[in-house]
């Protein structure tokens, strides 16, 4: 089998400049191998979404439930609270589609996927701050906002 073409973004002139080298293939079919594994454990794929939750659900000792996108809430607790865990880039908005929740969890995860900020909102708050959008037929609360609401997990900003 062949390598694979990857691009130095690092080049002089800023545009993709073409390489090959055997680690590309050897990583890339490390990563697909790890990629079935996951799916075939986890019975979903791997997606920063998915990285979220996880986290959240192993720091809280939530159970998820069975499905992504499933309506309503992503997991629970011992106390049969309701958590609706959201991934979000640092800058993005927070969007709800409802409030059939009790908690309200926001992660960002860093460049290797750890969590570099968890923060908790009780579901009152999260109606109170957030915003409908016609536009989107959504719900949305800054990430701003929310942060100076919530209740940090983890945060190292």
């Amino acid at each position: 089998m062949g390598t694979i073409a990857t691009y130095d973004w690092e080049a002089a002139d800023d545009r993709p400049q073409p390489h090959d080298t055997a680690n590309d293939t050897a990583v890339f079919d490390q990563a697909l191998a790890a990629l079935a594994a996951f799916d075939q454990t986890f019975g979903r794929p791997l997606t920063p979404s998915f990285v979220a939750e996880l986290h959240v659900a192993r720091m809280l000792g939530l159970r998820l439930r069975g499905t992504p996108n499933a309506p309503g809430f992503d997991g629970w607790d011992a106390e049969q609270r309701r958590y609706e865990i959201k991934y979000r880039q640092p800058r993005n908005i927070i969007d709800i589609n409802g409030f059939d929740f009790d908690v309200l969890v926001l992660v960002n995860l860093n460049a290797r996927y750890q969590p570099s900020g968890i923060w908790t909102l009780d579901v009152a708050t999260a109606q109170h701050i957030a915003v409908y959008r016609e536009k989107f037929r959504k719900y949305q609360i800054t990430q701003q906002h929310f942060k100076a609401k919530a209740r940090p997990i983890v945060s190292t900003s």
